[in-house]
């Protein structure tokens, strides 16, 4: 999962293959459990892999313990969760671009005048795919081709009516 041999891991610092925040979570999590607060012994975490990627890891672990009731280390098991963390991104994707039809469809079933629909439709296309701009065209038959009639960028939509001639 690290792109490593046992070789290469065995007998080295875990924060070696950790990422900086990884390695600072670690030691809030060990601050909490030295003054006997409560932990949850599954969490998610990032180690480095060798090729230098991030590796979103699902880990439990637990304190081990000698017969006095001192700890001695810390049993971890870990897991790459990185297509379960690609499959959540692709789904809230998903959702919001549902979201986003719906809200179009919404606007398109009501009542009112073209350039507001124009306008909050647009205004939505752009906030949903992050685009620079979204624009609408229509059929121009004199021009024999598209003319465009209305364009939004974020936090501004213009109305561009062209009449013959223009």
């Amino acid at each position: 999962m690290l792109g490593r041999s046992q070789e290469e891991l065995v007998g080295r610092h875990w924060s070696e293959f950790a990422t900086q925040s990884a390695v600072i979570a670690w030691e809030e999590r060990m601050g909490k459990i030295e003054t006997g607060e409560k932990v949850s012994s599954l969490y998610e975490d990032e180690v480095v892999h060798k090729d230098g990627r991030i590796v979103p890891m699902e880990l439990v672990s637990r304190v081990v313990c000698d017969a006095k009731g001192k700890s001695t280390g810390v049993q971890v098991i870990s897991r790459d969760i990185t297509e379960r963390k690609v499959a959540s991104e692709e789904l809230n994707l998903r959702t919001q671009e549902m979201e986003a039809l719906f809200n179009i469809a919404n606007v398109l079933v009501q009542p009112g005048a073209f350039e507001e629909k124009a306008k909050q439709v647009l205004e939505e296309v752009v906030r949903v795919a992050g685009a620079d701009w979204a624009t609408f065209r229509q059929r121009d038959e004199e021009r024999q081709g598209l003319q465009l009639v209305a364009a939004a960028r974020s936090g501004e939509t213009r109305m561009l009516r062209y009449g013959p001639g223009s």
